[in-house]
């Protein structure tokens, strides 16, 4: 199926951006030479179990090269992770043959841009998932060591407790 968006490039310009989503083998597809991200081991790990337990739940997204080939423009580091599993194949959203400078803004975008975690919405969501039978594969799997996990946990309660008489 394919669908567009639109992406602003600057001083006003907009382009249209066609992508559909696709199984593309994985030998076909490669890393783009622009990738700002780097990844920490503690990240690979943990990326690692997550893939193991659920598989590739995010498209990788791609532009077409010469040759029949694909280019990463974001998932490089789901697609080393699914090399490393041996996959054959990845779901990407390929946005077609579109232009290094385009494909550059789209690089730094998906790189760059997120929300702001709110804390407390986090603390009482890991406390939430803490009572759950499958606490033990999560923390497993999020991208907080034990330490961090345990001071995250107790943020809520924290500030839940009443205040301290003198």
């Amino acid at each position: 199926i394919m669908e567009n968006a639109w992406c602003r490039l600057g001083r006003g310009r907009m382009i249209k951006i066609n992508f559909s989503e696709e199984t593309i083998p994985i030998e076909k597809i490669s890393p783009n030479p622009w990738n700002p991200n780097e990844q920490s081991e503690f990240m690979k790990e943990r990326l690692s179990k997550s893939m193991e337990r659920y598989g590739q739940v995010v498209e990788i997204i791609v532009r077409e090269t010469t040759g029949g080939s694909y280019e990463i423009i974001d998932g490089e580091h789901r697609y080393k992770e699914a090399l490393e599993q041996g996959k054959g194949e990845l779901i990407v959203n390929n946005l077609g043959n579109i232009p290094d400078d385009k494909a550059k803004i789209l690089i730094m975008a998906m790189n760059e841009i997120h929300g702001d975690r709110d804390a407390l919405k986090l603390s009482k969501l890991l406390n939430d998932l803490s009572e759950d039978e499958s606490w033990g594969i999560f923390s497993e799997i999020v991208p907080f060591s034990a330490l961090e996990l345990k001071t995250i946990l107790t943020l809520a309660e924290d500030i839940a407790a009443p205040p301290l008489k003198e």
